[in-house]
């Protein structure tokens, strides 16, 4: 199955010349009512199915700053990412948590203050089977879209070098996994920046190739930047509540195929 995940990965991102982002935020296609209604009746009867599906399983969530380097308290087009972390990543705890999984998240609160290390720790000490991180993006206004990830060396912050080697192609595995189920449940709602590597981050490269986060986590890691609060468009789908439920679900439908595929 990963050498599948693997292939949709090269072939299924988007490049900026064949997507016409704005057009299809503001002209979605329009659906058919008895379709809908048929749509809902069937969405309804899977969730019934899935009730305990992920019984055993652990996964911790981590819903990006406050943190030792950021409070995440810049306001973009009227919000916040701290903000929008919370609230995304509670909505995908209540989703896993419906199927029976074991969620831990990094903080108890919007506001509480949780270091870097302390995130990695929780994961760590709660053997995780994922730790999945929850970010926004920020940049040119033109920058859109989400992105997917994951260490593909170690990197060292203070001493400390890692992810462990072992770990690095299962952090290749969950983010493949995460961003080819995301994105088709998605279909098109967020421009697609694919899967890419700590390393290509500014913050990663500077650490050697992989983010704090990263270095520090010893189960498999992927941090997520859900979309850029800096572009308007970006930012009017995730503060939008149905649109923002629409992401949630697909997250956490990401995570529970990856969780499914751990068993196979």
């Amino acid at each position: 199955m990963l050498a599948f995940v693997l292939c949709m990965q090269e072939s299924h991102a988007l490049t900026e010349d064949d997507f016409d982002f704005t057009d299809a935020v503001r002209n979605p296609p329009s659906e058919d009512r008895d379709a809908t209604e048929e749509s809902a009746v069937d969405e309804s009867d899977r969730l019934s199915t899935l009730e305990g599906e992920l019984s055993g399983f652990t996964v911790t969530l981590d819903p990006g700053h406050a943190s030792e380097v950021n409070d995440g308290l810049t306001e973009l087009h009227g919000v916040t990412e701290r903000h929008i972390n919370w609230v995304l990543t509670s909505e995908i705890a209540d989703i896993l948590r419906s199927y029976g999984c074991n969620v831990i998240m990094t903080k108890s609160d919007e506001d509480q203050l949780v270091t870097n290390m302390e995130r990695a720790e929780i994961a760590n000490g709660n053997d995780s089977a994922a730790f999945i991180r929850i970010h926004c993006d920020s940049g040119p206004s033109e920058a859109h879209g989400m992105t997917f990830y994951y260490p593909d060396r170690q990197g060292e912050w203070y001493g400390h070098i890692g992810p462990p080697v072992e770990l690095i192609p299962l952090c290749e595995q969950l983010a493949a996994i995460l961003h080819e189920v995301t994105t088709r449940e998605l279909d098109g709602l967020l421009y697609d920046r694919g899967v890419q590597t700590d390393n290509e981050t500014y913050i990663g490269n500077r650490q050697g190739g992989a983010l704090r986060g990263s270095i520090l986590s010893e189960v498999p890691v992927c941090l997520i930047e859900v979309c850029f609060l800096s572009n308007p468009d970006d930012a009017a789908i995730i503060t939008d509540d149905e649109k923002r439920s629409e992401i949630a679900d697909a997250l956490a439908e990401g995570i529970r195929e990856y969780l499914i595929f751990l068993t196979l």
